[in-house]
């Protein structure tokens, strides 16, 4: 893959040439510079922040664990794992125990690792299970919990003071997650593990929730999520798909290797899904699929097809026939009733281990949180295609269907997908259709669009809307805008000069000024703050760059 240059600098050029020079001199790979390159600038910005004491040492402890973490992990890239969490305070002649360390075993059986919180109960049934070889702990310290005796002495033990890094860790690397009855930590975990697989910010993955026969806790836990959550459209009916409940420590495991049996990986490629396979499936198999999953097709139809020119360049799991469509992502609870069809397909071949290599290699590692789409050229027909949509469902009045294409326009743009030259033109289309958005929150789902696209090529387009449309939008849409306004300053400010003098010399032309000034005084709270950040900001701007040209002030500032 070719080196991608890095997004943000720090304004400073001969800062910049000293941070490359020092990663010159260290081991950096290539392929990662533009993100280790990156990392320096934000700790070169902290320092510029002075954000305090307490949040450095924050940052420092955290980043320190992650790379132990990570150290420890890296030998087992390509083996598959399994989390269990449970309660610190099960006792090992209680029968969850038992069921946690039978799993434990019956998994390590079949080549999986077991990582687990590495304190006592659960975690502990959990290690004793696996055996030290298939044990990996990420143990928190508290001054009244220990690492048990079972993973206190292995090196494959990570110590962590912070819970944010832990549960980092413990969901990130695998690829299945098992949860037996627990109190508000385990709670804590399950709902951040729903969280993540109900919003896309992690690949698809089994989660299974096991109790003991005639065990209530589940039960308990799944009547709340219908009754009170499902029932009140909290969260879609469909979620229950997200989770298997069980109290059979066989089942638990069929349902944990099951996932694999035909599954392999997933890769969003702009706003087609590309789903892999292990086994081709029929031409009616996929006829019979389009059918019973309409629902999660924002568009078109689900077909087989070639791997597509982003994967060929990266030559991903070619040889793999695969499925696409483009998917709405509001679905993601039906996405895992498509993977579980995928698996019981009659072309579906036996159970088998997650290829975790090839998931990395794709951008979306099972169990990954928040792993990110990769980086690429979105070929124009996909654009047009995707903006089409937007610009048919604004005709239509649909608030959904603007919804769908707007949140998929966003993550091309967040994803770095989208080049300068197709920028301007989505950019156009962007403000045009916000004004003419059917609804308040799809006005606001385009205009967060736009707010990703680069200020060097939409700045004037922004300007133009917050200058002589902003009456139009609304106070959230104005807010909306003063905070892209904020951002792209902020992107402007660290830019080298010759790529931000021409944004300080349209500034300068514009004059936003004297209408933050007016909005830093508006009565909604959210424009009066976001007003007076974005010319806070702009006078910092300004007050570092020289005046190149100036001219009258704009009739529109007046």
């Amino acid at each position: 893959m070719a080196d991608r240059p890095p997004r943000r600098r720090t304004g400073d050029p001969e800062l910049d040439r000293r941070l490359i020079e020092l990663l010159d001199r260290s081991s950096a790979s290539a392929a990662d510079r533009d993100l280790l390159f990156e990392m320096l600038v934000t700790v070169v910005r902290l320092a510029d922040d002075d954000p305090g004491r307490l949040n450095l040492k924050i940052t420092n402890a955290a980043l320190k664990e992650m790379r132990q973490a990570f150290r420890v992990f890296r030998p087992f890239r390509e083996v598959p794992k399994i989390t269990i969490f449970g309660s610190a305070r099960t006792r090992p002649e209680d029968p969850l125990y038992v069921q946690a360390r039978d799993l434990a075993a019956t998994l390590a059986r079949q080549g999986w690792m077991v990582v687990t919180g590495a304190g006592p109960g659960i975690m502990a049934a959990g290690a004793e299970g696996a055996g030290p070889d298939r044990s990996i702990g990420v143990n928190i310290r508290l001054p009244f919990e220990d690492a048990n005796p079972f993973i206190a002495a292995d090196p494959k033990l990570v110590s962590m003071k912070y819970f944010f890094t832990r549960k980092l860790m413990l969901m990130k690397e695998s690829a299945g997650f098992v949860v037996l009855p627990g109190g508000f930590g385990t709670m804590d975990e399950t709902f951040e593990l729903l969280t993540l697989l109900q919003t896309g910010k992690a690949a698809p993955a089994p989660l299974v929730l096991l109790d003991v026969p005639g065990g209530t806790y589940w039960r308990a836990f799944d009547h709340f999520i219908r009754q009170e959550l499902a029932a009140r459209a909290m969260v879609s009916a469909d979620d229950d798909h997200l989770f298997h409940m069980t109290e059979d420590v066989e089942d638990a495991a069929a349902e944990i290797l099951g996932f694999y049996r035909n599954y392999h990986s997933m890769r969003f490629v702009g706003p087609q899904l590309v789903i892999r396979m292990r086994a081709e499936p029929t031409d009616g198999e996929v006829e019979g699929l389009g059918h019973q999953f309409s629902d999660i097709v924002a568009s078109g139809v689900i077909t087989k097809t070639d791997p597509l020119p982003a994967e060929v360049a990266d030559d991903d799991n070619l040889a793999l026939p695969r499925l696409v469509l483009a998917f709405d992502r509001m679905r993601h609870g039906r996405l895992r009733a498509f993977i579980d069809a995928l698996n019981r397909l009659p072309s579906a071949p036996p159970a088998a281990a997650p290829d975790l290599a090839a998931a990395e290699a794709a951008g979306t590692p099972p169990g990954a949180a928040g792993s990110e789409e990769p980086a690429e050229v979105t070929p124009e027909p996909v654009l047009a295609d995707l903006l089409g949509q937007a610009a048919a469902a604004v005709a239509g009045g649909h608030e959904q269907a603007v919804l769908v294409a707007a949140s998929a326009l966003m993550s091309l743009l967040a994803g770095g997908a989208v080049d300068d030259a197709q920028q301007h033109g989505l950019a156009a289309e962007l403000c045009h259709l916000s004004l003419t958005a059917p609804s308040g929150p799809a006005r606001l789902a385009l205009l967060d669009a736009l707010a990703e696209t680069s200020p060097f090529v939409t700045l004037s387009l922004l300007l133009e809307l917050l200058l002589d449309h902003r009456d139009a939008l609304g106070d959230e849409g104005t807010a909306t805008l003063l905070r892209a306004l904020d951002r792209m300053l902020e992107v402007t400010a660290a830019a080298p000069p010759e790529q931000a003098s021409p944004v300080v010399l349209l500034l300068r032309m514009e004059e936003p000024g004297p209408v933050l000034d007016q909005l830093a005084a508006h009565p909604d709270r959210t424009v009066a703050t976001s007003a007076r950040a974005a010319r806070g900001r702009l006078d910092r701007l300004l007050a570092g760059r020289p005046a190149a040209v100036l001219r009258e002030p704009s009739p529109r500032a007046n």
